[in-house]
């Protein structure tokens, strides 16, 4: 398991539910090394932001924020930046697999999770969203 840099994250880590702390750990593995499979995303900063832990292109300003967190009572949640069209784009190609909630989040269950590969390209669109953007212009 990667080490924490920011105690407030590892922290946040620890508090989260038996049932679900293990597949959130497994979710930021898949974040980053999503993020060290493309050197134009840089090393990522981690931090908690609305009270998530959350992944950011800080040195390279190469995408949107990534957060991981809890949704409802069982699952858990991949959230992305609500003014992206990032969720929009994920319903086109993936939605007779995924779960969503709103333009904001992926919802998960971690006992019957989608596989890594799909949750791993959504990542990767969200940390190169800004670089994609610009392409797209």
């Amino acid at each position: 398991m990667r080490a924490f840099e920011n105690k407030d994250v590892e922290d946040k880590f620890l508090r989260f539910p038996d049932d679900r702390r293990a597949y959130l750990f497994h979710l930021r593995a898949l974040i980053f090394n999503a993020a060290e499979a493309d050197a134009r995303i840089g090393p990522l900063a981690e931090e908690l932001r609305w009270g998530d832990p959350s992944y950011i292109t800080k040195q390279t300003s190469a995408g949107s924020t990534v957060r991981i967190g809890l949704s409802g009572h069982a699952n858990v949640a991949l959230l992305f930046h609500c003014k992206t069209r990032l969720i929009e784009d994920f319903k086109i190609i993936y939605s007779d697999i995924l779960a969503f909630s709103k333009n904001r989040a992926i919802v998960i269950d971690p006992h019957s999770p989608p596989s890594d590969d799909i949750l791993q390209s959504c990542v990767l669109a969200s940390l190169l969203y800004k670089i994609n953007s610009t392409k797209k212009r």
